[in-house]
């Protein structure tokens, strides 16, 4: 399984995460800007992707409606840290994608256990997605959403 992490400048988060998917035998791409990620994007199928919303540059939630018309289920697979509150607008948008939102873990423990559950979620996710097709999943999320 294949993990990929925007992060924040000289991120020790980042570094943990890395640790804990490479500590169960997945791989784990840090990647410094949307730029960079996208570029890859095109070559390297990524089964979730990390991504500090406090971080400096684009807005997440622009970047991640820009990625849907070429990779519909990008943001099914998109699970965005916080330590803030979010804006009503924000909040919303988000949901429309069905990326997922959880508050940044602070230990190594709380990495380990948010790293496990992404792993279940993503093999979740390619299990739905041969059955039904990356935009029947997408179309079923947003009806879920009302």
């Amino acid at each position: 399984m294949t993990f990929a992490v925007i992060e924040r400048e000289r991120s020790f988060l980042a570094m943990m995460i890395t640790l804990a998917c490479e500590s169960q035998g997945h791989h784990c791409l840090v990647f410094k800007d949307f730029v960079h990620m996208t570029g890859i994007l095109h070559a390297i199928r990524v089964d979730a992707i990390v991504i500090d919303i406090e971080r400096p540059g684009p807005n997440v939630v622009d970047w991640l409606e820009t990625m849907v018309p070429c990779w519909p289920d990008l943001p099914s697979r998109a699970l965005l840290l916080t330590e803030s509150e979010l804006t009503l607008n924000d909040v919303e948008r988000i949901q429309m994608l069905g990326a997922e939102v959880v508050s940044r873990p602070r230990s190594i423990a709380d990495v380990k256990i948010f790293v496990m559950h992404r792993v279940q979620q993503a093999r979740s996710d390619r299990t739905r997605r041969a059955l039904h097709g990356p935009k029947q999943q997408v179309f079923a999320k947003q009806a879920e959403l009302g």
